[in-house]
C-alpha cells in the first residue's frame, strides 16, 4: 500500500469538528482535504497501544462502504509529522454545506412535535440518540422524508456499522447536503474511524481471531450510538400484566427485541409479531410492534417463581424453557395489552 507524504501540503486554515482526535485542513492536489490524526490513549483504561488505530480504521471502513456500493467520502492513507494519518476529501464547499442530524432534529413541525412529546425524551447528547426519535424524524421531518432513500440509508448504515464494529455512529456524523440553490441530497457516508476496535493491539486481535466463540460474541454484542428506553418498556409490562420478576425479565427482553425489529419496518402502518412457544412454565409469549417501535406484549402465565440460577441471576431460561419454536410474522396486528 502506497502512503502519501503530506508534510509539504499547504494548510487551508479550516477547522473541523469531532471528538475522535486532532484534525488539520490541507490543500492536496488543488482540493481541500482533512487530515485525521491518531488519538493518544493516555488516560484511557485497558489500552495496550500508545495511539488509536483510527486513521487505518477510517480508511478500511470507508472502503468497505465503497465496495458495497454506497457513496462515501474519499480517503487516502499517508504520513504527517511521523504519524500515520488518513486524508478525507472535504465534500463541502462554498456552494454546498453539510447539515448533521443533530441540527436537523431541532426542525419544528406540529405533527412531528406531537409525536415526539408522546415518546421517550430524546437525548441531548451528540453520542446517544433515541431510535424512537430518529424514526419519527425519518417519517415526519420534511428535511429528511423528502429526500429519496434517506430511511433506507440510515438502516443500511446501522447494519453495516454493526458488521465493521463502528460503534460511534451518532447524531453528529450523518446527515444531508444543503446546496446554495436550496436543493437537498443525501450526504455521503463519512466518519468511520471507530471501526475495528481502534484501541486493541495487533497481538490481542490475532488472539481474538483464533477464538470462534470470541468472534461470535463480538459480532452479536456490537455497541451503537442509538438507544431505546428499555426501562420504560419493562416497567409498563410489569404494571399491566402484574408479572413476577423472572417473567418480567423474559417478556421484557422479547418486547425490546420486537421493538427494535419494528423500527426497521418501512411502512408507517406496518407491524411485526413475534411469538415464542416453549416448554417452560411461562407458556407462550407474544409481542407485537408497530413501525415506531411501540410494542405490546402478552404472556400466558404472568407469575412464575423459580430459584436463582447457578450464577445468582434470574433463571430466565428455566422460566421460558429450552425447547420450542420462535415465529416472526410481518403485518399481523395483535390487539392484546
Amino acid at each position: 500500500m502506497y502512503l502519501i507524504d503530506f508534510n509539504e501540503c499547504q494548510e487551508n486554515n479550516k477547522a473541523y469538528g469531532g471528538m475522535a482526535g486532532s484534525k488539520l485542513g490541507i490543500i492536496y492536489q488543488g482540493e481541500d482535504w482533512i487530515l485525521k490524526f491518531p488519538k493518544s490513549t493516555k488516560g484511557m483504561r485497558k489500552t495496550e497501544i500508545s495511539y488509536t488505530t483510527s486513521p487505518l480504521s477510517e480508511y478500511i471502513g470507508s472502503h468497505i462502504y465503497q465496495i458495497l456500493g454506497y457513496p462515501v467520502h474519499e480517503t487516502k492513507l499517508g504520513t504527517k509529522d511521523n504519524k500515520l494519518v488518513v486524508a478525507c476529501k472535504d465534500f463541502t464547499d462554498s456552494h454546498v454545506r453539510l447539515q448533521e442530524f443533530r441540527e436537523i432534529k431541532n426542525y419544528y413541525n406540529k405533527e412531528l412535535e406531537a409525536i415526539l412529546e408522546d415518546t421517550v425524551t430524546d437525548s441531548n447528547s451528540v453520542g446517544s440518540t433515541s431510535l424512537h426519535a430518529v424514526k419519527a424524524h425519518l417519517n415526519y421531518n420534511s428535511l429528511l422524508y423528502m429526500i429519496d432513500g434517506m430511511s433506507e440509508r440510515f438502516w443500511d448504515c446501522v447494519m453495516i456499522d454493526g458488521l465493521i464494529n463502528n460503534n460511534d455512529r451518532n447524531s453528529g456524523n450523518w446527515g444531508i447536503l444543503r446546496y446554495s440553490d436550496g436543493s437537498l441530497a443525501l450526504a455521503p457516508v463519512f466518519d468511520n474511524g471507530a471501526s475495528f476496535s481502534t484501541k486493541i493491539s495487533d497481538e490481542k486481535i490475532n488472539d481474538m481471531l483464533k477464538n470462534e466463540d470470541r468472534i461470535l460474541s463480538i459480532a452479536i454484542s456490537t455497541v451503537t450510538g442509538y438507544n431505546i428506553d428499555g426501562k420504560d418498556i419493562v416497567s409498563r409490562i410489569e404494571e399491566i400484566h402484574k408479572t413476577s420478576a423472572v417473567v418480567t425479565a423474559a417478556l421484557g427482553r422479547l418486547a425490546m427485541g420486537t421493538s427494535l425489529m419494528g423500527f426497521g419496518l418501512k411502512g408507517k402502518d406496518d407491524s411485526i409479531t413475534v411469538k415464542m412457544d416453549s416448554d417452560g412454565p411461562t407458556g407462550a409469549l407474544i409481542c407485537v410492534s408497530d413501525s415506531m417501535g411501540n410494542v405490546k406484549a402478552y404472556v400466558q402465565n404472568p407469575v412464575v417463581e423459580l430459584p436463582l440460577n447457578d450464577k445468582g441471576k434470574l433463571d430466565v431460561r428455566g422460566a421460558v424453557g429450552s425447547n420450542g419454536t420462535l415465529s416472526v410474522v410481518k403485518g399481523l396486528l395483535f390487539q392484546a395489552k
